[in-house]
């Protein structure tokens, strides 16, 4: 026997019809309540760029300045203060090679704060004519003609012939970031005993054996891979002041235990 629906066809269709009108209807208020919120967002009022420089050496000003900051930042007093995701901003911001880190605070009364801590130049590469200046995590900062006064990497395998800076970041590869490592180890602890200004360059194109540079005293360091370092460091410092004005080579890379120390003329 089959069964009748009578009406229900006619029902659902307008059940149907009542349902798409809703969804339109609910539609419309969002986008209203979209528009309007963007409209009462409260406005940037003051912005505040704070740039710490600790990490710069007393005397140096800073690489980044307010302007610069404000530009990659991309907002001004005047707009909607949440129309884009803080870190949408800070991720701008740190497309400059010299910016290590961006921190945006914000607050419904319309300041913004901008917090910047900046690379320091730590190397220089000699490349084409010109310096390439580096931090101590091989982050390439800027293509310069000034001599920094920092050491003079050499022997790094990077491959800088198609090198172009702007708002990116560019490191080293990874062979050559493994060799700055060790290279970091060598100047720390060379610093810790005060005699890292005598360094003009460190050739690293064997990893097995770095050299010092220290052309104003006339004499090369061999390092060896650059293991106990603070051992090496201290009989370099004693040769350093007892062949004071000679000119040759230091030798520290053999069996420590061994006496394998020794400083020849040139």
């Amino acid at each position: 026997m089959k069964r009748i629906t009578g009406k229900k066809p006619k029902e659902n269709k307008k059940k149907k019809k009542v349902s798409m009108k809703l969804i339109v209807i609910g539609f419309i208020v969002v986008i209203i309540i979209g528009f309007l919120a963007i409209r009462i967002l409260p406005t940037v009022r003051s912005i505040d760029v704070e740039i710490q420089v600790s990490d710069i050496e007393k005397g140096e000003d800073a690489r980044i300045t307010k302007e610069q900051v404000l530009t990659l930042a991309n907002i001004k007093v005047g707009d909607k203060l949440y129309k884009e995701r803080r870190s949408e901003i800070e991720k701008r911001i740190e497309e400059n090679p010299y910016i290590q880190d961006a921190k945006l605070e914000r607050n419904l009364s319309g300041k913004v704060k901008i917090q910047i801590s900046q690379r320091k130049p730590t190397y220089m590469i000699n490349y084409a004519g010109e310096y390439i200046y580096i931090d101590s995590e091989g982050y390439i900062l800027e293509v310069n003609t000034n001599h920094n006064g920092t050491p003079i990497m050499i022997g790094l395998t990077t491959d800088f012939s198609e090198l172009s800076i702007g708002n990116s970041k560019i490191r080293l590869n990874q062979n050559d970031l493994e060799k700055l490592d060790t290279v970091n180890n060598i100047i720390s602890t060379i610093r810790s005993n005060n005699i890292e200004n005598v360094i003009t360059s460190i050739d690293v194109t064997d990893k097995k054996n770095f050299i010092l540079h220290l052309d104003n005293d006339g004499k090369e360091v061999y390092l060896g891979d650059g293991s106990d370092m603070n051992t090496k460091v201290l009989y370099m410092k004693k040769i350093l002041e007892s062949e004071a004005g000679n000119t040759g080579i230091i030798y520290i890379n053999g069996n420590l235990d061994e006496g394998y120390v020794y400083f020849r003329e040139q």
